[in-house]
């Protein structure tokens, strides 16, 4: 019985001893591979030693590419698997290459163009396995064709071929204007930008103002800039700009001029009155109920009064005056008498006679020297 007993162990032995000795599939570091001859293999035998491989697009860093299986266990893995570097994709002219996930496997370059410039080809180009995929596009000069024309206006320069940026003016035919830019340019699409203007008719309506005469300027139909110039007719004064000129909306800028009536002149200030009555004062005293014009009047009756008066009694003072000095003379001649003949009694004419009648110079005159 120990002998079966004994057996029986010695196999089981065997067996476990035969297991231990295969290794199944290993467990590897990322981004590597068992190498090809065992890839599709589950189990190993004892003191196998495979070897190992990166996955497309990396390469060994460190570390061996060799693991062996030992008792049924494999070595450690020390391979250490990295991207695949590209490197620098080249040289753009009229641009650059922008990287922006780095040049490593599986990373894009990008190409951009200068101002300007426009790009052939195409924008972006990736690292593979082996390198840079695909050309380089290039980076060429903008051009553009020429812009479209526009009614009842024209542009310049006129080129067959415009270069980036290279602008053109556009100009309308006279009583028309710009509607938009005047100016647009060669855009990096290879277009003109922004959208080229129109050419809009002005016509401004003719206006005539009220009590007012044209003076100078244009004459129906009135276009672009046009020009008039009013001139209010007498005893009327204007009222805004007398000229006008007619402008992009077809309206006159600014408002059309008015003419109007001149205000009457003021009426006489009071104190003309006053001072009117300060002159007349003696007279309008004498006639408190008068008014102004009546007081004139009564000092032109005055003066007439005044001047009759001084017609009439200016010969009685002659007269007045002449008798006088006859009086003075008879006295004066009838004192040298009486030293003469003091003695010589008047006879002809009494005493009381003599001394109340007055003699005349004319009887005086007459009377014969003694």
């Amino acid at each position: 019985m120990g002998v079966p007993v004994f057996l029986l162990l010695g196999i089981l032995g065997l067996v476990v001893t035969a297991k231990a000795q295969s290794c199944s599939k290993p467990a590897l570091g990322p981004n590597m591979n068992l190498h090809n001859d065992y890839i599709l293999s589950q189990t190993f035998p004892d003191g196998l030693r495979v070897s190992l491989s990166c996955v497309v697009g990396y390469q060994p860093a460190a570390g061996s590419i060799y693991i062996t299986c030992t008792a049924g266990t494999w070595s450690p893995v020390q391979l250490i698997c990295e991207k695949r570097p590209c490197g620098p994709a080249g040289e753009i002219s009229n641009g650059h290459i922008e990287y922006p996930d780095g040049s490593d496997f599986g990373a894009k370059a990008v190409v951009v163009c200068d101002p300007g410039h426009t790009l052939v080809g195409n924008k972006e180009i990736r690292c593979g396995a082996q390198g840079w995929m695909g050309r380089l596009p290039t980076c060429e000069e903008v051009s553009c064709e020429p812009p479209p024309q526009i009614e009842n206006g024209s542009f310049r320069p006129d080129n067959e071929v415009y270069r980036y940026a290279e602008a053109v003016s556009y100009t309308c035919m006279p009583d028309y204007i710009l509607s938009g830019l005047k100016t647009i340019s060669c855009s990096e699409d290879g277009t003109f930008k922004p959208a080229p203007p129109k050419c809009v008719k002005v016509n401004c309506p003719d206006v005539e103002v009220e009590n007012a005469d044209w003076l100078s300027g244009s004459r129906p139909p009135h276009g672009y800039k046009a020009t008039m110039t009013f001139k209010c007719r007498r005893d009327y004064v204007m009222k805004g700009s007398a000229t006008i000129t007619c402008g992009a909306n077809s309206s006159w800028e600014p408002a059309v001029p008015k003419c109007e009536k001149m205000p009457p002149p003021p009426t006489a200030a009071p104190t003309t009155t006053t001072t009117t009555t300060t002159t007349t004062t003696p007279r309008t005293s004498k006639r408190p109920t008068g008014s102004g014009t009546d007081d004139k009047e009564s000092g032109a009756g005055d003066s007439s009064t005044g001047f009759l008066l001084k017609v009439i009694l200016a010969p009685v003072a002659v007269i007045l005056g002449l008798v006088a000095v006859a009086v003075i003379i008879k006295k004066m001649k009838g004192s040298q008498g009486g030293k003469t003949d003091a003695t010589e009694p008047e006879e002809d004419l009494p005493l009381d006679d003599k001394r109340s009648c007055p003699v005349s110079p004319a009887l005086l005159a007459a009377k014969p020297a003694a």
